[in-house]
């Protein structure tokens, strides 16, 4: 630190107001000199440290002004179109439509893959007591998306490709880059935990299912 101070002939000029004081020792001037770099530093930094609690206090002020639909929709606002497609429309926008499903209420169940018979079955279940609805699919892997859109909320017709393997994987790593996308969003706009939680999923529900046009 010292070796800037001296570039400026800071150091010399400290030195020198030491000796005046009354340190003769020149090791002692040194040492001196040292605290007094170290205390101007550590006196700075903490007038920083303040700065910025004071900058987010302002921040928390704020956002506490705009209700969590209010903040995804600055949000939405500033996305890009592919980011906005919901899952159904961005199965449509990049996969051929060759099968024709109707995805019907109820809590999908798929059996193991193993399952001689109901490999390629997804069974949806009402209400306990009630016989499950079954839904035959060409192949396994359109079972294993039925189901994953099932859980995710999705009802109603969808058209899927055939073979399906590869809208298997590429569902998976769209829902994976909405996880991290939602929250690097989410932080973007609340320092609070808890607003952050609240937003990230809110942004999740429209990326996934659509964002309602009253929103």
């Amino acid at each position: 630190m010292r070796a800037r101070y001296a570039a400026h002939g800071r150091s010399d000029l400290d030195l020198a107001v030491f000796e005046l004081i009354g340190v003769p020792d020149a090791k002692e001037r040194e040492k001196l000199c040292d605290q007094l770099y170290f205390e101007t530093a550590k006196h700075f930094r903490e007038i920083r440290i303040v700065e910025i609690k004071k900058q987010e206090q302002r921040a928390k002020s704020q956002e506490r002004g705009l209700r969590i639909d209010e903040l995804a929709l600055d949000v939405w606002d500033a996305l890009a179109d592919d980011e906005r497609l919901s899952i159904p429309e961005w199965i449509a926008s990049n996969f051929a439509q060759d099968w024709q499903v109707m995805i019907p209420e109820g809590n999908p169940k798929l059996p193991d893959a193993e399952d001689m018979l109901d490999a390629a079955t997804v069974f949806f279940s009402n209400t306990k007591g009630t016989r499950a609805t079954r839904l035959d699919c060409p192949t396994r892997a359109h079972a294993e998306l039925v189901y994953q859109l099932g859980k995710l909320g999705i009802r109603g017709g969808i058209s899927l490709p055939n073979p399906a393997e590869k809208l298997v994987a590429d569902l998976s790593q769209r829902l994976s880059g909405i996880d991290r996308r939602v929250d690097e969003l989410a932080r973007s706009r609340s320092t609070d935990e808890s607003r952050i939680e609240d937003l990230a999923a809110l942004l999740k529900h429209w990326m996934i299912l659509g964002k309602p046009k009253n929103a």
